[in-house]
């Protein structure tokens, strides 16, 4: 009655003085924190990500990380260069690191729990370049319902494209922006300017359990 177990454990940006640890070969600057903490304030959805992830986190479910980069991806032929923000090599967005995972590892980006609505729109900015790109989906989550609301699959070309996604749900959810990598490195996905209009009601992760009405 007090078993414990662990699993699948990974290391990410991690300076391991072997030949076989692709890190310097992926990020100039092998122990930055790839995932800075979160920025807390108000309850809030929206986030350009320049000061942190705000209220965002990565699911403990995922394979793999959401990560906040700041410049190129450093993978050739393969996304953004430059934030949606800002539009330099100095603005901060999310992306999905195709390099060090396997085809069909999912990221999980989830947000503060939010109220039931009946008129919410999200808007996001994505970047999808390189030609095994897999998908970017997002997913009203409320417990025993997943609903899918967006779903763009394949490569979209090398700019920020404007992604408007309407919310709607009898019950409390999380909005979860979920990335499926592809069939090789060539495939990172990024958002960035994440934004909420309408009936939009955030609340603390505490007050809410999902399928609450």
């Amino acid at each position: 009655s007090g078993d414990i177990a662990i699993d699948d454990i990974q290391f990410h940006n991690c300076d391991f003085k072997d030949v076989i640890t692709p890190c310097q070969e992926t990020f100039p600057k092998c122990n930055d924190q790839p995932i800075t903490r979160p920025t807390l304030g108000p309850k809030n959805g929206a986030c350009d990500f320049e000061h942190g992830t705000c209220h965002w986190n990565n699911s403990a479910v995922s394979d793999m990380p959401w990560y906040l980069r700041e410049g190129s991806t450093h993978s050739q032929h393969t996304g953004p260069a430059v934030d949606h923000t800002k539009g330099t090599s100095e603005g901060y967005y999310m992306h999905i690191e195709a390099s060090w995972y396997d085809k069909e590892s999912v990221a999980i980006l989830e947000s503060p729990y939010m109220l039931p609505t009946s008129s919410c729109q999200m808007t996001l900015y994505y970047h999808m370049k390189g030609e095994h790109c897999g998908s970017l989906l997002v997913y009203i989550n409320s417990g025993d319902s997943v609903q899918l609301v967006f779903n763009r699959t394949g490569p979209q070309g090398d700019n920020w494209i404007r992604g408007i996604i309407r919310l709607k749900s009898d019950y409390g959810f999380r909005v979860h922006i979920t990335a499926l990598r592809g069939t090789s490195y060539k495939g990172d996905i990024a958002i960035d300017d994440i934004s909420f209009q309408g009936q939009c009601t955030f609340t603390d992760d505490t007050a809410l359990k999902y399928g609450d009405k």
